[in-house]
């Protein structure tokens, strides 16, 4: 997601080598699986009406007793469910999202938006917050990356 975000500048032999890549992961992911146990891909169905609000509600503070609620499950039975099908806890996945939209809104060449706003419009909790852990994602600051993005 990240190559195509910034207009692929590794090309096709980028895509080339991650369709491998996905498609070994994949097959070794079946290939792996227990047989008659439970299968992956068989998770609750509840699961799949609360994965979009993560998707769309990303700004709000959803907490994980409001996304079982949602999903008709317990909250354990919600956190491991969703564990399962994306691979990630509900909060890391939040969280996530949160840094997509904000790298999003970072490289569109509109400038109208400071830094905190960017923040608060993405459900982080000050600027600071946002930049820990953009950081910690992406391995750049805000400014340095929204710098590279107006290049030419």
């Amino acid at each position: 997601m990240e190559e195509t975000e910034s207009r692929c500048p590794h090309g096709q032999s980028y895509f080339g080598g991650l369709a491998h890549a996905l498609a070994v992961g994949v097959l070794s992911t079946v290939r792996d699986q227990p047989r008659g146990g439970r299968r992956p891909w068989a998770v609750p169905a509840g699961i799949h009406r609360a994965c979009p609000s993560l998707e769309t509600d990303f700004a709000r503070d959803l907490s994980l007793a409001e996304l079982a609620a949602q999903a008709r499950l317990s909250r354990g039975h919600f956190a491991q469910a969703f564990r399962q099908l994306t691979g990630h806890a509900p909060h890391r996945y939040l969280l996530r999202v949160r840094l997509s939209h904000a790298r999003r809104m970072l490289a569109q060449e509109n400038e109208a938006m400071s830094l905190s706003e960017i923040a608060a419009a993405c459900g982080f909790f000050d600027q600071a917050h946002l930049s820990r852990h953009f950081r910690r994602a992406f391995g750049t600051t805000l400014t340095a990356f929204r710098r590279r993005q107006r290049r030419p």
